[in-house]
């Protein structure tokens, strides 16, 4: 007869929470317990809806009758460092008000169901609305419970939360922005993923079209423009990205003036770069479409004359062809003043 009873109050909190469905409501029958936590990765926030009140933890700072358990690992870093936890859109009241939610980062030695061998990482936090605390500093490569807890009764009232964990000690780290001039190579690196079993942690890179490996932790870039590249890899069971972005220039430094007045201070149109592009082709016009100035190599700089005689001051014309395997691109075209 038991049974029955049992089995009739099943099948009507089943038909209520189907109810608050239909009425657009979203139900939530289940805590997370300290059996099955739910696993957390950077930057991904997680909710949960309901405390386990079969589970009461007090340990450190942290006391709460009624809790939800969280997973998180960290990387392989030497040093990772500390995690941020924020825990938003807080919810939690009863007959007096809101009440508040408490959270705290533990290392569970002897199992996650074990208290007796939960050892706190920094402070705890608590609110009933929108608060930040951060963990004390993290092992490597070692997962760690989030606890949050209440001591407001689940069955009377609602408790609900948001909760997303960042920081270094989470992440991976690529390395780094740079300038670079077009058709130079660019060296990136990145650490900090995980693998299973011992395993070298293995990475993807995005975009491969100007990469030498984009499955290296340290590859070797060539974009012909400026490019931000996403790498992608695993911290525990998350996977985690960050980012490296190029910065693509000329690939030769082009002066817009020079002063030939025979000072030797900028008496020459000088091309920063252009050494390397041997078959080079540099001409020079006047404002009438006269050439006035052309080398092949640029192994002379011009010094503003044309066939030995000095030229006035004005506005010039020039058209450099690079004529380069490596960098393909269009003649670069553009003007100087050359000043007396």
């Amino acid at each position: 007869m038991q049974s029955g009873k049992n089995s009739s109050f099943k099948n009507n909190l089943l038909h209520f929470g189907l109810c608050l469905m239909a009425l657009g409501y979203s139900v939530n029958l289940y805590a997370q317990p300290c059996v099955t936590p739910v696993n957390l990765c950077a930057e991904e926030p997680a909710t949960f809806t309901e405390m386990d009140q079969a589970f009461p933890v007090n340990v450190g700072c942290f006391d709460a009758q009624y809790t939800a358990f969280f997973t998180f690992s960290t990387n392989e870093l030497l040093n990772p460092g500390q995690v941020t936890i924020s825990v938003s859109s807080v919810i939690c009241s009863d007959l007096i008000g809101p009440q508040d939610v408490y959270a705290v980062v533990v290392q569970a030695t002897m199992g996650d169901c074990n208290q007796a061998g939960y050892v706190p990482l920094g402070d705890c936090g608590s609110g009933n609305a929108d608060f930040i605390f951060n963990s004390g500093d993290l092992l490597p490569d070692t997962p760690y419970l989030l606890i949050l807890g209440t001591n407001t009764d689940p069955f009377a009232n609602l408790c609900e939360a948001s909760v997303t964990i960042s920081g270094p000690a989470v992440d991976i780290d690529a390395c780094c922005d740079g300038q670079i001039a077009l058709g130079d190579p660019w060296l990136m690196s990145v650490i900090g993923g995980t693998q299973p079993f011992g395993q070298p942690a293995s990475y993807t890179w995005y975009p491969p079209e100007t990469l030498d490996n984009s499955a290296s932790s340290d590859p070797t870039a060539y974009p012909e423009e400026t490019t931000t590249y996403e790498v992608t890899g695993t911290v525990g069971n998350c996977t985690v990205t960050d980012f490296v972005t190029v910065f693509v220039g000329p690939p030769i430094n082009i002066p817009n003036t020079f002063t030939p007045n025979g000072d030797l201070i900028n008496d020459l149109w000088l091309l920063a770069g252009i050494q390397r592009f041997e078959g080079v082709l540099v001409t020079v016009f006047d404002r009438w479409g006269q050439q006035i100035y052309k080398s092949l190599g640029y192994t002379q700089p011009w010094d503003g004359t044309n066939n030995g005689k000095k030229l006035p001051t004005a506005t010039y014309y020039y058209v450099i062809e690079l004529n380069s395997l490596d960098v393909k691109i269009p003649p670069i075209t553009g003007s100087v003043t050359l000043i007396h």
